[in-house]
């Protein structure tokens, strides 16, 4: 009964534009449901948050098109699209409220999976890992991050921290894949001038699903990185799922991994 359930269910991924989001094939092989994508259509796309922010109309309809094809569940990938161009005192669970009210069924994104994520863990003193944002990301991340009421000790790129060449462009590709180390390097250099209870990676590119529990072991602090915040979202929001592989154990609430 339990086997045909979770075979019956698919989660639907809304993937940046001009990105191949890796993210529904591992979610399937990760807990062995089927992920389906949409990628977001925006024409000659720059980057701009401000445009990202006006994406909201296109979200909903890349849901409804998901859902279409089967989706029971939605999760929003890019770790802008779920927070950029949100009203004062709106959060990113507002947002996936108004999609999910079009669309008919739950819908998540990775930052509301890391907010979730931190709250879980009671951390409220956080450092950014913003790997290769560029400054003017990094600036309104750091204030976003702050007004939804957490103590922000640093907000750092990888050009901030010396690990890429910099400044750092949000057009720029040449770094929208950080590898393991420079994703550890980023870690550990936010964590350098002040101590934290937790740190978060952003960039749905930063992949961390195969070195979360290096990144853990470098910070001594959790680690709540975006694309397994959405993972553990998304899980969060189906009826059963099987026990993940010993490698995707971070993307499951752990009561036990308490905040040092």
């Amino acid at each position: 009964c339990h086997a045909d359930a979770m075979a019956s269910q698919v989660v639907g991924f809304v993937g940046p534009p001009g990105w191949s989001d890796p993210s529904p094939s591992e979610f399937e092989t990760v807990f062995g449901v089927t992920g389906i994508g949409a990628t977001l259509d925006l024409g000659d796309f720059d980057w701009k948050l401000d445009r990202i922010g006006a994406t909201e109309p296109l979200l909903a309809d890349a849901a409804m098109e998901l859902v279409a094809r089967g989706a029971s569940a939605i999760g929003i990938v890019g770790t802008p699209f779920g927070w950029v161009g949100l009203g004062h005192g709106d959060s990113p669970h507002c947002r996936n409220a108004r999609i999910a009210s079009e669309c008919g069924v739950p819908v998540v994104s990775a930052v509301s999976g890391m907010l979730d994520w931190l709250g879980d863990l009671g951390a409220r003193k956080v450092a950014l890992a913003a790997t290769y944002y560029d400054p003017d990301w990094c600036e309104r991340w750091e204030r976003h991050i702050a007004a939804q009421g957490f103590d922000v000790t640093t907000c750092s790129s990888m050009a901030d921290l010396g690990i890429v060449d910099g400044p750092l462009e949000a057009t720029d590709e040449t770094y929208w894949a950080p590898t393991p180390e420079q994703i550890e390097r980023c870690v550990r250099g936010v964590l350098l001038d002040d101590p934290a209870e937790a740190v978060v990676v952003s960039g749905a590119g930063a992949r961390t699903l195969a070195c979360h529990e290096r990144l853990c072991a470098i910070a001594g602090v959790p680690v709540v990185s975006s694309d397994l915040g959405l993972y553990r979202a998304l899980r969060g929001t189906m009826h059963s799922t099987p026990e993940p592989a010993a490698t995707a154990r971070a993307a499951q609430p752990r009561a036990d991994r308490a905040v040092r």
